[in-house]
């Protein structure tokens, strides 16, 4: 059975193509720290469609480097991974897999900008 705990709303802007790290810290369950390093599994899934159905447009895990964690922090990193994206708005949701168990976190928005030329 997934144990869901949302922490609120995050949501940011980000720039097409552009080497860039958001981070989330302070993760709690039950009013305790929670520390993400050795979690099996940590996925956020970024997708147009609101109704989350359906193969995510991208994918940040720690398997792919899209996803570092440190103690209670982990940072999302972007750049070339948003080249194929089609500009706008993508919702999506954090899920960490600790000892067995499921966790969904956070969800958000993240409004996606095409590439700037000079």
């Amino acid at each position: 059975m997934d144990y869901f705990q949302d922490i609120g709303e995050y949501n940011f802007d980000l720039i097409q193509g552009v080497d860039e790290s958001h981070f989330l810290s302070d993760w709690r369950v039950n009013g305790e720290p929670f520390v993400l390093q050795g979690a099996e599994e940590i996925r956020v899934d970024f997708r147009r469609d609101p109704s989350y159905s359906g193969e995510p447009d991208l994918s940040l895990t720690l398997a792919n480097g899209g996803i570092r964690a440190e103690s209670n922090t982990m940072y999302m990193n972007f750049g070339k991974n948003t080249l194929k994206l089609v500009p706008g708005l993508y919702h999506y949701d954090v899920l960490v897999v600790k000892a067995g168990k499921r966790y969904t976190y956070v969800r958000g928005q993240m409004v996606l900008t095409g590439v700037i030329t000079r």
